[in-house]
C-alpha cells in the first residue's frame, strides 16, 4: 500500500518564521501533554536535561495507545508519525477521555512546539498492532535545505530509554534552543507549579504527570500534585490545607434554538456553558497559615499568594475547555479588580463546540471572548459578582473583629522585658502558687480546646484512611496520612504558641470580649498581674482598634497606652471607693472615645491605618 511523503510546511520561509511565533515553554509542553491525554495515557513523564552544546533536551513519555502506523483520509494514505509532525496533521483517537472530548483540535500542537522550541524533534511510537517501536523526526537544518520540505519516512527503531511502556509515544525535543528558560531546574519548577493546576480535572480522574530533571549531575523527580485555585477538589493541596471554598452560585447557559447565539450542537444535544461561582473562605485560609484574621502586611500578602494564589492577578475566571484549563485570573471585562475580588473564583466549563465564541487559536492557551458572548456574560454574571463582592467585604469587616487567640501580643513581650523596672504588687508565696495554678489551668483549657476542635476531623480522616487501607488504595492512603500529619502539625504549632506566650513572664495580659458596661476595657487583678479585656462591642473597637491592629506598630502603641491605664488601676488599693473612682475614669475615657469616633467619620478617612488592605 503506497503512502505519500509528508510535507511539513509549504515553504522554507514559513518554517523559518515559525521560530518567531513566540511559543512559551509552558504552552509548548501543554500541547504535547494534551496529545498524550487524548491518546488515553494514564501516566505522562517529562524529563529535562542539559546538553554539552548548551541547549536542552526534553523527553515526553506516555503510555497511551500510540500513533497508528497508517492514517487514511481524503488526501491519501499517510504514515502516522510523519503525518502528525506536519502542520495540521491531526489523527483523531477512538479512545475517549473522562471529558468525552479530545483536548486537541487543530493538529498544530506537536508541529508548532517541535519547530518553535527545538531545532530537532524525534518521535517514537508503538500501538497494539506494532511488534517494534517506530521512529521519525523533524530537523530544521535538513528541511530548509530540502526544496520540497519533506519529513523522513518512518523506520523501526527502539528508543534509547529504559522502562518502556507496552504502547505509547515518546517525543524528544532534542535541541531546545529557543526557550525563555535556560536551566533544567527552572523548567522543572515551572511545570511542577503549573501542570497540577492546568490539568487538575484530569489528575483527579486517575491521570499522573511526573517531572524529572538533571542539572550538574543532580537528579530530581516530582509527582505533580493537584492544585485547585477554586478549592473544590478534595484531593488538591489547597483543600487539604484549608478546606473547601463555598460554592455560592451555579449558572448554565444552553445554546439551543431559542438562544441568540444558538443553536450550537454537541454530539448529543445542545452545547452548554457552565459557570461555578465560589467564595474562598478567608478565615479558614488565614487560620491554616497561622496568620491574623485580617490585615495585609507584606508578609501576609506574600503568604496568601504563595500558598493559595490570593492576589489581584489570580482573581476571577478560570476557563476550562474540554477539561483542561486554558486561562485563569481573567476579568473578561466584567469587573475591576479590588481586594474583595481576590476571594472570588469562577470556573467556566465549555467544550470545543464553543471555540468560535471564545476565539480559540491554534495555541489553545490564547483566546478572546467575542463581543456578543461578552454581552451575554455581562448580563448574566455582573449582578452575581457584585453581590459576592458585597458579601466578601462584609465578611472581611467582621473578621477584623475576631481575634486569633494564640497570637502573642507584642505589647506583652515589651512589658515582660520592662518588668524588672516596674512597680509590682506584693503577694505572698501562697498567693503566687495560687496564681501559677490558675494560669496553668487556663493554659490547659486553651490547649484542650485546640485538641477538641481538631479531634473530630482527625477521627473522620482516620476512618477514611482505614477504608482506603482495606481497599488497598495507595494514593488515598498517602493522602489521608498526609492530612492527619498536617492537622497534628497545626495542633503542635498552636500549642507551642500558647506555651511560648505564657512562658513569657508579663505583668499584663491582653484578652478580648464583650463587656456589658460599654467601657473600652476592663481590668482583672490576678496576683501581681493585670489581665485587661479589650471590649469588642464598642464603636471605638470597631472603627479604630480593629483597623489599627492591622498595623503592628500602631497596635503596639495603642496597647501600651491601654496597658498603662489598666496597670495603674491594678496597682491601686482595692477599697470600694478607689475601685469606684477607677470605674468612673474608665467610663469617662470610654465616653470621650465614643464621641471622638462619632465625629471622625472613620469610614471616609483617606489615611490607611490598616497597613495595606482596604
Amino acid at each position: 500500500m503506497a503512502h505519500v511523503r509528508e510535507q511539513m510546511v509549504t515553504t522554507s520561509g514559513f518554517l523559518r518564521s515559525v521560530k518567531k511565533l513566540g511559543v512559551k515553554m509552558l504552552e509548548g509542553v501543554c500541547e504535547i501533554v494534551d496529545n498524550s491525554l487524548d491518546a488515553g495515557a494514564s501516566e505522562i513523564k517529562i524529563h529535562i536535561e542539559s546538553k554539552s552544546d548548551g541547549s536542552l533536551r526534553i523527553i515526553f513519555k506516555d503510555n497511551g495507545i500510540g500513533i497508528p502506523f497508517i492514517h487514511v483520509n481524503e488526501t491519501g494514505i499517510h504514515q502516522g508519525i510523519p503525518y502528525v509532525l506536519t502542520y495540521g496533521g491531526r489523527i483523531r483517537h477512538k479512545h475517549k477521555s473522562f471529558t468525552l472530548k479530545e483536548v486537541g483540535k487543530f493538529g498544530w500542537g506537536l508541529s508548532q512546539t517541535a519547530s518553535c522550541l527545538s531545532s530537532r524533534t524525534e518521535v517514537y511510537s508503538k500501538n497494539e498492532n506494532d511488534k517494534r517501536w517506530r521512529y521519525s523526526y523533524y530537523d530544521f537544518k535538513e528541511l530548509v535545505k530540502d526544496p520540497d520540505i519533506l519529513l523522513p519516512e518512518e523506520v523501526e527503531a527502539d528508543p534509547p530509554y529504559f522502562e518502556l511502556p507496552e504502547t505509547g509515544t515518546i517525543v524528544v525535543l532534542e535541541s531546545v534552543d529557543n526557550s525563555e528558560y535556560k536551566k533544567p531546574s527552572a523548567i522543572h519548577s515551572l511545570l511542577v507549579k503549573n501542570l497540577g493546576k492546568i490539568y487538575r480535572h484530569f489528575l483527579t480522574h486517575g491521570r499522573e504527570i511526573i517531572v524529572s530533571s538533571r542539572e550538574n549531575d543532580r537528579p530530581k523527580e516530582t509527582i505533580v500534585a493537584i492544585s485547585d485555585p477554586i478549592m473544590q477538589i478534595e484531593e488538591s493541596k489547597e483543600v487539604q490545607l484549608a478546606g473547601k471554598s463555598i460554592l455560592e452560585h451555579e449558572d448554565i447557559i444552553e445554546f439551543n434554538k431559542n438562544h441568540p447565539l444558538g443553536p450550537i450542537y454537541e454530539d448529543e444535544g445542545y452545547a452548554i456553558l457552565v459557570a461555578k461561582f465560589v467564595r474562598l473562605d478567608s478565615e479558614s485560609i488565614r487560620k491554616s497559615l497561622n496568620l491574623p484574621l485580617s490585615g495585609a502586611s507584606q508578609k501576609i500578602t506574600k503568604e496568601l499568594k504563595s500558598k493559595f494564589g490570593i492576589s489581584a492577578e489570580n482573581a476571577g475566571f478560570s476557563l476550562i475547555r474540554n477539561g483542561r484549563e486554558i486561562g485563569s485570573g481573567q476579568t473578561l471585562g466584567l469587573f475591576t479588580r479590588s481586594n474583595p475580588h481576590n476571594y472570588i473564583r469562577i470556573e467556566l466549563f465549555f467544550s470545543d463546540k464553543l471555540d468560535d465564541l471564545f476565539k480559540i487559536r491554534t495555541n489553545k492557551s490564547r483566546y478572546d471572548v467575542t463581543e456578543k458572548l461578552s454581552e451575554i456574560l455581562e448580563k448574566r454574571y455582573s449582578s452575581i459578582i457584585s453581590s459576592l463582592v458585597t458579601k466578601i467585604a462584609n465578611i472581611m469587616k467582621s473578621l477584623s473583629l475576631k481575634k486569633n487567640e494564640n497570637e502573642i501580643p507584642i505589647a506583652e513581650i515589651i512589658v515582660a522585658k520592662a518588668a524588672p523596672n516596674m512597680l509590682k504588687k506584693q503577694i505572698s508565696i501562697d498567693e503566687r502558687k495560687a496564681l501559677e495554678e490558675e494560669i496553668r489551668k487556663e493554659v490547659q483549657d486553651k490547649i484542650d480546646k485546640i485538641k477538641h476542635d481538631s479531634q473530630e476531623r482527625i477521627s473522620q480522616v482516620s476512618s477514611e484512611l482505614a477504608e482506603a487501607e482495606v481497599q488497598g488504595n495507595n494514593q488515598l492512603i498517602s493522602k489521608y496520612k498526609d492530612e492527619i500529619q498536617i492537622i497534628n502539625e497545626k495542633i503542635d504549632y498552636s500549642i507551642n504558641r500558647i506555651d511560648e506566650r505564657f512562658s513569657i513572664n508579663s505583668l499584663i495580659r491582653k484578652e478580648f470580649g464583650k463587656i456589658g458596661t460599654g467601657e473600652l476595657f476592663s481590668v482583672q487583678s490576678r496576683g501581681d498581674q493585670a489581665w485587661i479585656k479589650i471590649n469588642t462591642g464598642t464603636e471605638f473597637y470597631a472603627n479604630v482598634y480593629s483597623r489599627i491592629e492591622k498595623n503592628p506598630e500602631l497596635l503596639t502603641l495603642l496597647d501600651l497606652m491601654i496597658f498603662s491605664m489598666g496597670y495603674a488601676e491594678h496597682m491601686q488599693d482595692t477599697s470600694a471607693s478607689k475601685k469606684s473612682q477607677w470605674e468612673d475614669v474608665r467610663r469617662e475615657v470610654s465616653a470621650l472615645a465614643s464621641q471622638m469616633v462619632s465625629s471622625m467619620a472613620v469610614n471616609s478617612l483617606t489615611v490607611n491605618l490598616e497597613g495595606g488592605e482596604n
